[in-house]
């Protein structure tokens, strides 16, 4: 099973945007509990229907099905059809009830091969470090921090300019070359993906480093002490 894979609460409350769920099971049941039933991610929602929605790996990929909610769920904003399948894709959004809650599925690519690159060892001041291409890995300090593709791709071009303010044009050019258009000069990526990129990378590096919000502009990495 692929332990990337999570679940990241954009919207909806009583959680935190950013609130993480691990997906740690073949088979997550998404919906709201009850006196007598409490499924694997309970969402405190009126709108939620206690089996809303299940979140399954068959065959080394990830789906999403409604269960036959009451008020539906949406993937990238189509509605699903209940009971049906539908393989998910990392940073789909699934949304609950006419987007009351709205979630991104995190996982890196499980239908490609990916393609031979090299590690890149790196050393720091104090401690080296080693970006592992392949698996998108950041090994340092006897830990090994895994990450989506996008954020390793975001978090390789923060540490190569360690201490150097990272321009939103570039982060935007090299995490998302697929938006690049003829009849556009720069990728068309709002601040909320980017900010959303950043706060995923800050969450699994918290103890290891800071990434500074330079506003509207740009954000520094920089090691802690």
């Amino acid at each position: 099973m692929n332990t990337l894979a999570s679940i990241m609460i954009e919207n909806g409350l009583p959680f935190e945007k950013g609130t993480l769920f691990t997906l740690n099971q073949t088979n997550t049941i998404v919906g709201r509990e009850v006196h007598d039933w409490k499924p694997d991610l309970s969402i405190p929602n009126i709108y939620v229907s206690r089996r809303h929605l299940a979140i399954f790996l068959k065959d080394g990929r990830f789906y999403v099905k409604d269960l036959g909610s009451k008020h539906g769920t949406l993937l990238n904003n189509e509605p699903l059809t209940p009971n049906k399948e539908y393989e998910l894709q990392d940073t789909d959004q699934i949304s609950i009830a006419n987007h009351h809650i709205q979630m991104i599925f995190l996982s890196s690519s499980m239908d490609q091969t990916a393609d031979l690159g090299p590690n890149i060892p790196i050393m720091h001041t104090d401690q080296p470090y080693v970006l592992e291409s392949i698996n998108q890995e950041l090994h340092i300090d006897n830990q090994i921090l895994a990450f989506s593709e996008k954020e390793f791709i975001c978090l390789e071009l923060l540490l190569m300019k360690e201490d150097q303010f990272v321009d939103l044009s570039d982060i935007k050019e090299k995490v998302w070359p697929e938006r690049i258009y003829e009849d556009q000069p720069a990728p068309d990526v709002s601040n909320e993906e980017i900010n959303a990129l950043i706060y995923r990378i800050r969450k699994k590096t918290k103890d290891l480093m800071t990434i500074t919000n330079i506003r509207g502009k740009g954000f520094v990495l920089t090691f802690l002490p």
